[in-house]
């Protein structure tokens, strides 16, 4: 399967590049490569402190194309990072798969009859470094999301769109049986009164809703650009009311062409999906909201 996607990439960033070179003014083709990598040493630091070298690479890649009324999107987004530290094994610190494909029919001035399809994974395995650094908690396609669906898109200009799909399907896949066990993805497995497993954790998971996606892209000062995007869910099947939440925010500070400061959040809630939590010194292993942030500079090249 890794091997399918790597080549499904590879497929993808020649078709662009073929489409920049051999196209009309009616493709719109790019994309952007970059780097950030942060380091902390210490020799005689009075203050304490662990030496530690990170890294995160990223890779963004679009083809738009527009013709009278018609309108295709498309956008892929890869991201991998580790961490370092004296003393401590190789840790994953960002690992990100998200393709996206758009396709819309004008209805009216800024209008559009929209179909799309969402894919969102991960590379590499995933672990809870506090609890076991050999037993992962997730891998690719463990878990991976396919959403689809068709609705209206309202685009009154070309850095915000409001999509909404009020039918759309989801497909949640934890294609590995043991991560699918634990259950913090879905239904886990069940096991007798000795500890004995007598059903296998949910390997697949199907949901039927509404989607709303708001996305803004533009620059807000002189070199200084926002891109954020929040993605919303509601399952009708199975708690409709509990709204699952993933939004992404970048701000990039351009200093040079080739060096930027890069500031970035990410909020998550889904409801079905487990994580292990602490208040007033009670563990609890439920559905709660996520959040990540990070600020780095590095050197990014657009083209």
């Amino acid at each position: 399967m890794k091997k399918l996607l790597f080549f499904v990439l590879a497929a993808s960033i020649s078709s662009l590049t073929f489409a920049q070179q051999d196209t009309s003014k009616i493709w719109e083709t790019g994309g952007q490569i970059g780097i950030n990598i942060s380091e902390v040493g210490f020799y005689n630091w009075a203050k304490g402190g662990d030496n530690n070298l990170s890294g995160t690479s990223f890779l963004q890649l679009f083809a738009n194309r527009n013709k009278n009324d018609w309108s295709w999107e498309n956008k892929i987004d890869l991201e991998y990072g580790l961490k370092q530290e004296e003393g401590e094994i190789l840790k994953k610190t960002d690992d990100r798969i998200e393709i996206n494909s758009k396709l819309g029919k004008k209805a009216r001035e800024h209008w559009f009859y929209t179909g799309y399809v969402n894919f969102k994974s991960q590379f590499d395995k995933g672990y809870d470094y506090d609890e076991s650094e050999t037993d992962p908690i997730s891998k690719f396609l463990a878990p991976g999301y396919l959403t689809a669906g068709f609705g209206m898109d309202y685009k009154p200009n070309e850095y915000f769109s409001a999509m909404l799909s009020p039918i759309s399907s989801r497909f949640i896949f934890i294609l590995d049986q043991d991560i699918a066990d634990v259950g913090d993805f879905g239904d886990g497995a069940e096991y007798d009164e000795t500890g004995i497993k007598i059903k296998d954790g949910v390997t697949y998971r199907y949901e039927f809703g509404a989607n709303l996606v708001l996305t803004f892209k533009k620059d807000i000062f002189k070199n200084v650009n926002l891109d954020t995007k929040l993605d919303l869910y509601s399952n009708y099947i199975e708690n409709p009311e509990n709204v699952d939440v993933d939004w992404q925010t970048t701000i990039t500070m351009k200093v040079n062409d080739f060096l930027n400061v890069m500031f970035k959040t990410h909020l998550i809630y889904d409801d079905n999906t487990n994580v292990e939590w602490e208040e007033n010194g009670i563990i609890h292993n439920s559905p709660i909201t996520q959040f990540k942030q990070s600020l780095a500079v590095g050197l990014m090249y657009k083209f």
